[in-house]
């Protein structure tokens, strides 16, 4: 018996096939070693933050409702619910006369601890017409946003409008107790 010979029938009794060990040559031809395949990583992205997205049918007061206020009066309660991804920011709420209009007026800003969280959030707080709010028919609008879209400096302004929840009310300040309830000479966009 030749040596080849010897070698294929000692390798048969072994076990060894000839279909085996070409399925390990054309392994080792392609560079590939027969082991288990690792998927990479997943590219984990930080969480990014989303516009606080307000829920205006339980908003306290009601939008429709004209606010009656006093200069140094009473302070108005607000309830105002939103939701939204925080991604670990604080939600800036800032209260403004006629938001965006030639005559607006920064009133005050509060911030909220961030969540980290999706979840229903709901911001209690009040608003007080001080001595520097004009009197009259003026509207009054309330800003939800996120602290990186909020300048610490002023103005204030959010830099992205599309990244802010946003609420209007009319508001009449130190006006006649016949008159509360009308709209009169309020401040409008345009000429």
């Amino acid at each position: 018996m030749t040596s080849a010979a010897s070698s294929f029938t000692r390798a048969a009794s072994a076990g060894f096939s000839w279909a085996k060990m070409g399925l390990v040559a054309a392994t080792m031809a392609t560079g590939i070693a027969p082991a288990c395949i690792v998927a990479p990583p997943p590219d984990f992205q930080d969480p990014i933050s989303e516009r606080p997205n307000i829920n205006a049918e339980l908003v306290v007061p009601p939008l429709g409702q004209i606010l009656v206020a006093e200069r140094n009066g009473p302070s108005i309660p607000f309830t105002i619910p939103y939701s939204g991804r925080d991604a670990g920011e604080e939600v800036i709420v800032q209260f403004w006369i006629n938001w965006g209009l030639e005559d607006e007026l920064y009133i005050s800003q509060v911030s909220m601890d961030a969540s980290g969280e999706d979840v229903e959030r709901t911001f209690q707080g009040t608003w007080q017409a001080k001595s520097n709010v004009p009197t009259g028919c003026q509207q009054l609008t309330v800003l939800l946003s996120h602290e990186s879209n909020v300048p610490n400096d002023s103005p204030f302004r959010p830099v992205d409008p599309n990244q802010v929840g946003r609420l209007t009310w009319w508001v009449n300040i130190d006006v006649a107790e016949n008159a509360q309830q009308n709209l009169i000479n309020c401040p409008t966009f345009g000429p």
